[in-house]
């Protein structure tokens, strides 16, 4: 009866008990600090009179574990601290294969919103690469020997007895140390010369667009009124040369009537950088390219001056006069094949 009457007492009067408990020194309450800033505790204080003290507040979020991180750069002297709270730029963000965290902790703004933190994977893995000696030794180690380990100074191997189960990286360095660079690999320590030449040839015999780029390096181009060019053909130890020469045949200077003729009466001329040497063929064609002639007999040659006439020894031909044509003189050169190595003196 005396329990029953009790809670009927502190029912009743549970606003009044409330409020005085409030009151008491050190009661606490729990308030809503609104705005969704979420609830606070409030601490009652009453001074020796037992007159109210201001409250001590305490806001829950300030007795949650809060948690963050910074970052450090080495510069070999010193840790740099670097504000991870910076964000990262618009472009940043976008660019292709970025990559970047966001971390969002109990920590609040004024505003009561989460303070975020950044780590920014790929500006970071840049900074490493860039400036970590030990890392970028690793990587040069896997970069050179397709593993960690480094292959040291080559064994000399004999270039013309490459291993054909060799493989790994490649190479390419005076070895057999006899100045001649070689390509080669290493492999368990030991070193492979490399020989590509049945590669290069296979190219050369079988690959249209390698057939068609060396035919285009490789094609004579003769203009007139320039210096003689080489053919590419040796004979007898002598680069064969071409010129061109574009001129009119005139009249006999003895028959001026004539409409015919059967020499150019000037003849040619060939400068001392040409090397003239001996005639191999000649071609007369017209202007729109007309092969005309293309045999010449009564061959008159010095260094610098070629006269000829048409025809096969003593039988002669003609061709009109008062036309333009161009004149191509095939020649053995002077020029030695190879060319001697220019020497300098120190």
């Amino acid at each position: 009866m005396v329990s029953s009457n009790f809670e009927r007492i502190v029912e009743d009067n549970k606003k009044v008990i409330s409020e005085t408990i409030n009151k008491l020194d050190g009661s606490v309450s729990i308030k809503d600090a609104g705005d969704g800033k979420g609830y606070y505790f409030e601490v009652k204080k009453l001074d020796a009179a037992g007159d109210p003290l201001p409250s001590e507040i305490i806001y829950f979020n300030s007795m949650e574990t809060k948690t963050s991180f910074e970052k450090t750069i080495g510069n070999d002297t010193e840790a740099i601290v670097k504000d991870a709270k910076v964000a990262p730029t618009e472009d940043e963000l976008k660019a292709k294969g970025s990559v970047v965290y966001k971390f969002l902790g109990e920590e609040k703004d004024a505003a009561g919103n989460p303070i975020p933190y950044y780590i920014n994977a790929t500006s970071d893995f840049l900074e490493i690469v860039k400036n970590n000696e030990t890392i970028q030794k690793e990587i040069t180690k896997v970069v050179n020997t397709g593993g960690g380990t480094d292959p040291g100074t080559p064994e000399p191997v004999d270039p013309t007895k490459p291993d054909p189960n060799s493989y790994g990286n490649v190479y390419y360095g005076d070895v057999n140390k006899d100045g001649n660079p070689i390509l080669y690999t290493v492999n368990d320590g030991k070193t492979y010369a490399i020989d590509i030449s049945q590669n290069i040839l296979n190219e050369i015999t079988n690959n249209q667009d390698i057939i068609e780029k060396l035919k285009e390096q490789t094609t004579v181009v003769v203009k007139e009124g320039e210096g003689a060019v080489d053919t590419g053909e040796v004979i007898g130890g002598f680069s064969v040369k071409k010129k061109v020469f574009s001129k009119q045949l005139t009249t006999p200077k003895d028959k001026a009537t004539y409409a015919y003729n059967s020499q150019f009466e000037d003849g040619f001329v060939f400068a001392a950088t040409d090397k003239f040497g001996r005639v191999k063929s000649v071609q007369i064609l017209t202007k729109d390219g007309q092969l005309v002639m293309s045999s010449v007999t009564d061959i008159v040659a010095t260094a610098t001056k070629l006269d000829f006439k048409f025809g096969i020894g003593t039988m002669y031909s003609t061709l009109p006069t008062g036309v333009t044509y161009d004149v191509i003189v095939e020649y053995v050169s002077t020029e030695a094949f190879p060319k001697p190595k220019e020497t300098t003196t120190p």
